[in-house]
């Protein structure tokens, strides 16, 4: 369990631990120069809830949502949007650009934004050229760098058939499918 490191079904990568300081150098390493907004998602809301949030948020400092990709201001966000389920909506917790100066304005933003977010964010990065915005995902603690899927740690459970960790899904650990 020790030596043994999770690996991403989805990509295949393996899962790294993540902290706000990692995060920040990672992004503003891999994307140096390039403008970035980071985020949390909005959980979904009715129209009379969104109205107290929006207030919540203003008084916080928040003045911008990404709501089906466009950046909007607060105030112009409807509260019928919101309802909508099938609509994503963020709040822009920084924009910045990204450069190693930063990294400590960037590591607090996704720090806020994880507070808010339940432990994930989401990085609006600018794509080269400058002709849109690319979404990376972030999750606090062990995860796939690519779609932020949280792990947990490997314990000598998930080793063992015998144990509900580690058996087959089909059989439990008997060795026989259960009817």
């Amino acid at each position: 369990a020790h030596d043994s490191v999770p690996h991403c079904p989805d990509h295949g990568g393996e899962a790294i631990p993540t902290e706000p300081a990692e995060a920040a150098k990672r992004l503003a390493s891999e994307f140096s120069g390039r403008r970035a907004r980071v985020c949390h998602a909005l959980e979904r809301r009715s129209a009379e809830e969104f109205l107290e949030l929006r207030d919540e948020l203003a008084r916080e400092g928040y003045r911008r949502l990404v709501v089906a990709g466009a950046v909007r201001t607060l105030d112009d966000v409807k509260p019928s949007e919101v309802a909508d389920g099938g609509v994503r909506v963020d709040v822009v917790v920084d924009r910045s650009k990204l450069h190693e100066s930063e990294r400590g304005r960037l590591q607090e933003a996704i720090e806020r934004a994880w507070a808010r977010g339940k432990g994930v964010a989401s990085v609006r990065v600018e794509r080269e050229g400058g002709d849109g915005f690319d979404h990376r995902a972030l999750a606090r603690g062990l995860s796939c760098p690519q779609c932020a899927r949280l792990f947990e740690a490997p314990r000598p459970g998930h080793f063992s058939y015998n144990h509900p960790l580690g058996a087959c899904a089909e059989c439990r650990g008997f060795g026989n499918k259960m009817a």
